[in-house]
């Protein structure tokens, strides 16, 4: 999140919606909706790093809630963590199956596929159920017997569910506003405090979600002035973001978020920033690091963050750092929709969106992994309220402007995300992965405002309530 200079209140106004109205639900079948359950996720570094664990998979059957604190009541409706819950039809209506139940299987039959990296030739059918993705047959292979509910994929394109790698959620019906857009996994750059954290992650319903906990800040910078920010997220010495950073991986924290401005702007410095990041690759975290300016990338990449989320804004990104982002495999989650609103609150300060599209139209040269992220945020006090899940159709448009091939877009909102934050079980069609699809009317791969014309959302094999 791009936070305001001292004095800064105004909110820009919300991002355009990118949602369509009236379109019909998936060939227009009741028996698609229901209210789903949100999983605990998978925690892990990716394994870019010696010594970095292999992710830990939730299953693809979506067990292991994250238990609630004391205080705050568990979802009375969520999963048992030790049995597997579906819905199965009963007098044409959707009920909960009892334990031991296998959730129905689902037929989408002659659809085109994009599987997180490539469309794949020719039509195919799809079948998966609560346990993944069980088979990609050329089409014609699969009849309707073999599956409780068969939809007509023609026409429509079949992709993984959408990845958003910056989100912030201070509500829980933004998980709900994600998953209506297709976003299946989003991923909190900053939550606080750890009881609401641990409430989010036992919601019960809305998309899948990791997060940061509270990024590491220093005094001076403008995110310590954020309203209830946690005094204790602060430091300025190198030992202290050492203790930090253990207390992220202790209170369960996916990755590391620090925070990085030009030198002398109030980031934490580099000498700080790299004991952040030694220790965090210590306890085989990815580091995530706010950069809205070319010196916080230029801090970023000296002390080898993984991932440097934002695009500058105040100047161009030297050939040479480009250069060094791809030899030490730093990824970029630009972030355009949030620097377009932040680019016009700060427009009278000389900062230009211009910088931020060039940014990523030369990173994209050079062959730096981009990836699909939105900062969607509904706080107060910061230069612009970008919508959840409207917005990340929003952001892969914007990609496409910076020179990014609408099959390139899609990678970075699917596969790319899945790989560079560690999902091994997601982020591609194909058996044996998690069953968060999308299906779209229309082909992504040309033209990539398609992407909202969501038809179903499927969360670990089960439809959405209400998709459009």
């Amino acid at each position: 999140m791009v936070v305001p200079r001292r004095g800064m209140h105004r909110a820009h106004p919300p991002l355009r919606s990118a949602r369509k109205k009236g379109r019909p639900v998936a060939h227009q079948l009741p028996e698609l909706h229901l209210r789903l359950r949100a999983f605990q996720l998978p925690r892990g570094c990716g394994g870019r790093r010696p010594g970095c664990p292999r992710p830990i998979s939730p299953g693809l059957g979506g067990a292991g809630l994250h238990p609630s604190p004391q205080g705050i009541p568990a979802d009375p409706g969520a999963p048992d963590p030790g049995q597997r819950h579906g819905t199965r039809r009963q007098g044409g209506r959707l009920r909960v199956a009892r334990p031991g139940e296998d959730f129905m299987k689902t037929l989408i039959s002659s659809v085109s596929v994009f599987n997180g990296e490539i469309l794949l030739e020719g039509l195919h059918d799809v079948v998966f159920d609560d346990t993944g993705i069980l088979s990609v047959q050329p089409a014609g292979t699969h009849e309707a017997a073999t599956a409780e509910v068969a939809l007509d994929g023609t026409g429509r394109t079949l992709l993984p569910g959408l990845i958003d790698s910056h989100v912030h959620i201070t509500d829980p019906q933004q998980l709900d506003q994600l998953l209506d857009h297709g976003v299946t996994t989003a991923l909190d750059m900053a939550m606080w405090p750890y009881e609401f954290q641990q409430q989010i992650r036992s919601a019960g319903h809305g998309t899948a979600i990791f997060t940061a906990g509270a990024p590491l800040v220093s005094h001076h910078g403008t995110h310590a002035r954020i309203p209830n920010f946690p005094a204790e997220s602060m430091t300025d010495d190198a030992e202290g973001a050492r203790r930090l950073v253990r207390e992220r991986v202790d209170q369960g924290s996916d990755y590391i978020k620090i925070i990085l401005e030009s030198p002398g702007h109030g980031g934490l410095e580099a000498d700080v920033a790299r004991a952040a990041v030694d220790e965090a690759h210590r306890a085989g975290k990815l580091v995530v690091a706010h950069a809205a300016a070319a010196g916080a990338y230029e801090i970023g990449v000296e002390v080898g963050v993984d991932i440097l989320t934002h695009a500058p804004l105040d100047k161009k990104l030297p050939p040479r750092l480009l250069t060094d982002m791809l030899q030490k495999h730093i990824a970029t989650s630009p972030t355009l929709t949030m620097m377009k609103g932040t680019a016009d609150f700060y427009a009278a300060q000389g900062l230009d969106f211009a910088f931020a599209n060039q940014a990523v139209a030369d990173m994209h040269k050079a062959g730096t992994t981009i990836l699909a992220g939105t900062d969607a945020n509904q706080a107060p006090g910061v230069p612009a309220n970008v919508v959840h899940g409207t917005s990340i159709h929003e952001e892969l448009r914007l990609l496409t402007q910076a020179g990014l091939a609408p099959v390139e877009a899609l990678q970075a909102a699917t596969s790319l995300n899945a790989k560079v934050f560690g999902l091994e079980d997601r982020g591609v069609v194909e058996p044996g992965r998690r069953a968060d699809l999308v299906l779209v009317s229309g082909d992504p791969t040309r033209d990539i405002a398609v992407t909202e014309n969501l038809e179903g959302v499927w969360l670990g094999g089960r439809p959405t309530e209400g998709t459009k």
